[in-house]
């Protein structure tokens, strides 16, 4: 029975690949089979609330000073907090001695001063500073048999009966594994590994409506698995820091969640991974930043959507020295289907040795991701490693992969895709530097050396291995039944992941050029495939920031500025932002006030100053006679780089001094204001 229902999925696949073949004759660049429509699907549904209304305060005067442990008084104030309104954590130091944990806090917002104003920091080894939701386990394995509906772009699903579906609850849909489909543990069974999860928005007594729409054509004995514990849903964390503090392990966690989010949150000395997200549906990781992980190598991941994570964008943070990778999808089982990786700085990945780099952004580690969406992002290197198994139908567009890292010389490599990784579009990308060596690889298909820079190494058989035993494929359509069978241990050079992918339009610094693939004849490579419009955020930075016709050529402070995260990287504020935002890389050794830019001005000057700790800051502008004309800075800061712009609107011309005073520092300087 094993081998009949093989080769009966192996003829439809025939099929659906001739189907493939002849789409790809119209002038398009990837066919839409391979598309899902990201726009309307992805994130927090209708954006993500911003609630103004107070239902719980901490007193910063009790738990604020980091003398006391302040968990129980954050979960109690979760608890007491009215749906649709704030916990609020003013400014200050809270210790947590024990993890702040909330299975049922639906509707609220978790929200501090700021980072680096409001910070949560571990007292004691602790697993997680916060976690939030709860989960079925062991995963949910029996489902209803769907009878119709489960293809690309239905929202209706029908089985038998649906008595025991609870409207509001997330299910999976899953089918059984087709040939491209396999799991390296057990890899010739069938795990029914391709799947993607959903939530129930009404029914009937035998149909189901899901939202979003599904994103691919379930054609294999497709099953509706019912997750039997509610959902944490509509709650976020945004606007502080944690940190881990060396003792924690992971900074936040939710589990089970629908329309949830991270915004606007530091997280950093994690032992272990910084974010941890299982089974985080409809969700939304938005201008966060990671760093400085504990340790580093595996099992230390920035922004980790563990197991079936579907339909989340994570846009505009940054990662550096933020784990390893510093965002990855299906890190365990997988399931995670139509998420967005986008505009986001993921650099530095840190493995554990510092003369190693590593995948910054990956789309894989276990078995079978599909239909999700890279776009916009700088990082050193990006891949899908087929570790643990299969994945399939990734699209990576107008990316720029550096295969650089800042302190690395061994496996610097732009695009890492493993084995059994199948049906990838890589269009519009940039991949490696001006400064890449010229004697470094295109596409090697010979075992290499870790010290050669490479462009592509598409189809070993791990991430960290540079060598094979024998080849497989390849095969039209990719199947991988029968190659347990031929005795290497699955270690050949898997040459369906190359002959699946397109490759159109990308840029790569070895041979200088443009590759476009002749079989294609649209060269307009599409700006965004999330995006109709310029996202608001990016202000007066040119969008899309990544063109192949215009590489930018090396890494560089203005290069890496090209999108709003790495420019709050390297100006330590948003390119929209006229307020005074902490740099987070960064952190002075000492106190500075620095002379005003430009001088002479007219009509305003940027006034920039450092602290080594967190002091209460004052900065104001006095006349030449000593008279106060402004008070630009009055409040407690933490340690770093701050810079305010002063408008001399209304002022003559004339020399005017600025004063600081933090702590025991006290210091002068003039400008002078001609009109």
């Amino acid at each position: 029975m094993k081998m009949l229902r093989q080769y009966s999925i192996l003829k439809i696949h025939l099929c659906l690949f001739f189907l493939i073949s002849i789409d790809t004759l119209i002038p398009q660049i990837i066919p839409s089979e391979r598309l899902y429509d990201w726009e309307n699907n992805v994130g927090v549904p209708e954006g993500i609330p911003n609630r103004t209304i107070i239902g719980a305060v901490i007193d910063s005067v009790l738990y604020g000073n980091g003398n006391v442990d302040a968990s129980s008084a954050i979960a109690t104030a979760i608890d007491q907090c009215p749906e649709g309104q704030v916990v609020y954590i003013p400014s200050g130091i809270y210790r947590l001695d024990n993890r702040v944990y909330r299975a049922y806090a639906d509707n609220i917002t978790i929200r501090g001063a700021g980072v680096g104003n409001t910070i949560l920091i571990a007292g004691t080894s602790v697993s997680q500073m916060l976690l939030l939701g709860t989960a079925d386990w062991p995963r949910p394995a029996n489902g209803l048999a769907i009878t119709a509906g489960a293809f690309a772009g239905s929202s209706v699903v029908t089985v038998s009966n649906t008595s025991s579906i609870i409207v509001g609850n997330l299910v999976r849909i899953e089918q059984d594994d087709l040939p491209f489909v396999i799991d390296v543990s057990t890899p010739t069974t069938n795990d029914r590994l391709l799947s993607a999860t959903f939530r129930v928005v009404s029914k009937t007594a035998t149909t189901v409506t899901l939202t979003p729409p599904i994103p691919f054509t379930f054609t294999d004995s497709p099953t509706l698995v019912q997750y039997a514990i509610s959902p944490l849903v509509s709650t976020g964390v945004e606007d502080l820091t944690i940190d881990c503090n060396s003792q924690s392990g992971v900074g936040i966690q939710f589990d089970q969640a629908w329309g949830c989010w991270i915004k606007n949150v530091e997280i950093k000395n994690s032992t272990n991974r910084q974010m941890f997200l299982y089974c985080f549906v409809s969700g939304e990781i938005r201008h966060n930043y990671t760093h400085s992980v504990i340790g580093g190598g595996p099992n230390h991941e920035g922004i980790d959507l563990y197991e079936d994570c579907s339909f989340n964008l994570i846009e505009d943070n940054i990662t550096y020295n933020g784990g390893f990778p510093g965002i990855i999808l299906g890190d365990s089982r997988g399931g995670c289907a139509g998420n967005v990786i986008a505009y986001n700085f993921s650099y530095n990945a840190n493995t554990g040795s510092s003369d190693m780099a590593g995948m910054d952004i990956s789309v894989s580690h276990g078995p079978h991701n599909l239909m999700n969406l890279v776009e916009g992002n700088i990082a050193g290197g990006m891949g899908s490693d087929g570790y643990f198994g299969s994945t399939s139908h990734i699209t990576v567009l107008r990316n720029w992969f550096t295969a650089t890292h800042s302190t690395a010389n061994e496996n610097l490599i732009a695009v890492n895709i493993g084995r059994w990784n199948n049906y990838f579009n890589l269009v519009g990308n940039i991949l490696g530097t001006s400064t890449f060596d010229p004697n470094g690889l295109y596409q090697p298909e010979t075992p290499f050396s870790y010290s050669d820079e490479v462009i592509y190494k598409l189809g070993f058989p791990n991430m960290g291995n540079n060598g094979f035993t024998g080849t497989w494929g390849p095969t039209s359509p990719p199947s991988y039944i029968g190659q347990y069978a031929t005795g290497n241990g699955l270690q050949e050079l898997d040459h369906n992941v190359k002959t699946s992918m397109i490759r159109h339009g990308n840029y790569d610094y070895k041979n200088n050029l443009i590759i476009w693939d002749p079989s294609i004849t649209d060269h307009n490579i599409p700006v965004s495939y999330f995006r109709s419009t310029k996202p608001e955020y990016f202000c007066s930075l040119q969008w899309p920031p990544f063109d192949p016709s215009s590489p930018p050529g090396e890494i560089n402070d203005v290069n890496i500025s090209r999108i709003p995260a790495g420019y709050r990287f390297i100006y330590g504020h948003d390119p929209c932002s006229t307020s005074e935002v902490i740099s987070p890389r960064n952190i002075p050794d000492d106190f500075i006030l620095y002379q005003n830019y430009p001088n002479p001005f007219n009509p305003s000057t940027n006034l920039q100053y450092a602290i080594s700790s967190r002091q209460y800051v004052i900065l104001k502008v006095y006349d030449i006679l000593g008279n106060e004309i402004s008070t630009l800075v009055d409040e407690e800061k933490s340690a770093g780089i701050y810079k305010v712009t002063f408008n001399s609107t209304g002022l003559s011309s004339g020399v005017y001094y600025y004063r600081m005073i933090a702590d025991d520092f006290i210091q002068t300087k003039s400008m002078l204001l001609i009109k």
